[in-house]
């Protein structure tokens, strides 16, 4: 499959399927770019020779590459789905988006609290 495909007929709701695809896809970019640019917010206001509180950024940081790349991933998943005319929900994406998040979040209360 290249970059681009050959014009299909639009029967049914292809097109419009085809763009929610892109749209799901492109919502999970933006939420991985604002974890991204979250972690590079907290690094630089980090008070330098603090060595402990710099894990909460990379954890950031890391979280919003694993997204980008599961977003890309899924997104030529469902785009293959949709050329054969096959749906599969996404359970795995919102679980773990918000378990990685709770992750960072219990790391940022402890490094907040201790």
């Amino acid at each position: 499959m290249g970059i681009r495909s050959a014009p299909k007929e639009n029967t049914g709701s292809r097109a419009r399927d085809h763009l929610a695809n892109e749209r799901t896809y492109l919502a999970w970019i933006r939420t991985s770019l604002a974890v991204v640019t979250i972690g590079i917010v907290i690094a630089e206001i980090l008070p330098s020779g603090e060595r402990l509180p710099v894990h909460l950024p990379l954890a950031l940081l890391a979280l919003g590459v694993a997204l980008m790349a599961y977003s890309l991933v899924t997104y030529y998943l469902r785009l293959k789905n949709l050329e054969i005319g096959k749906f599969a929900a996404d359970r795995a994406g919102p679980i773990l988006l918000s378990v990685m998040l709770g992750i960072v979040v219990t790391i940022g209360v402890i490094l907040i609290v201790f």
